[in-house]
């Protein structure tokens, strides 16, 4: 269902930049751009989603384009759903623009959580069970 929705998604695009005279190219991008958000929103709310993309990278696009059109509220509510749905943000976006957003809507960056460490009984198990096999 999530792949019939892109694609009908893409072909809308397609047919956007194809109508739009060259005079129109900055409402035209806006359009695109819009469409392209919609596009990930839609993604987002798909179920199984995460076995075909990676949720981080689409966050991370919806965060990164809304940093740059100075849509800080946006791209902080981006990075507060990838927290809430437990993503780890430093594989998707860079420290100093996760600062930057927070920064700009008056809110403490939080830090991703570190993993919880295993005792070290734990650990020693797990490695005698890998030595067993």
């Amino acid at each position: 269902a999530w792949r019939a929705r892109a694609r009908r998604s893409a072909r809308r695009l397609a047919a956007v930049a194809d109508t739009a005279p060259a005079s129109d190219t900055r409402n035209t991008a806006r359009m695109l751009l819009q469409a392209m958000v919609d596009a990930c929103n839609a993604l987002l709310s798909e179920p199984g989603v995460s076995a075909a993309v990676r949720v981080g990278d689409i966050y991370a696009l919806m965060v990164e384009w809304f940093a740059s059109q100075n849509d800080n509220e946006q791209a902080y509510q981006c990075i507060e759903k990838m927290r809430a749905r437990s993503i780890a943000l430093a594989p998707y976006l860079d420290a100093p623009l996760i600062e930057s957003v927070y920064r700009a809507v008056g809110a403490q960056p939080a830090h991703d959580p570190e993993p919880e460490a295993q005792p070290e009984d734990e650990i020693d198990e797990a490695i005698e069970e890998d030595d067993d096999d």
